[in-house]
């Protein structure tokens, strides 16, 4: 069985679409920021490995909510081209 939803009647693309870029930009920045400390050698020799550890492990999700956002930026860009 299919099922099918027409979502341009749901959905409003352009809306959604920017509400995305907006979150990203946010997230972007934020991965800049621990970017930033974590390629800064005299933060990696003075702060304790705990805090390395952190900034480490919030860099590699702000990454994964990065690529999860892109995603779905992609899939919004696809549906909207495609719609009747």
């Amino acid at each position: 069985m299919e099922v099918f939803v027409i979502l341009k009647d749901i959905l409003d693309f352009d809306s959604e679409s920017n509400r995305l870029r907006k979150e990203l930009g946010k997230l972007e920045k934020e991965f800049g920021l621990t970017h930033r400390k974590l390629s800064n050698d005299d933060f990696l020799q003075k702060a304790p490995d705990d805090v390395i550890e952190k900034e480490r492990e919030k860099n590699a999700r702000l990454g994964e909510k990065m690529d999860k956002l892109n995603r779905r930026l992609d899939i919004m860009t696809t549906l909207k081209s495609e719609e009747i």
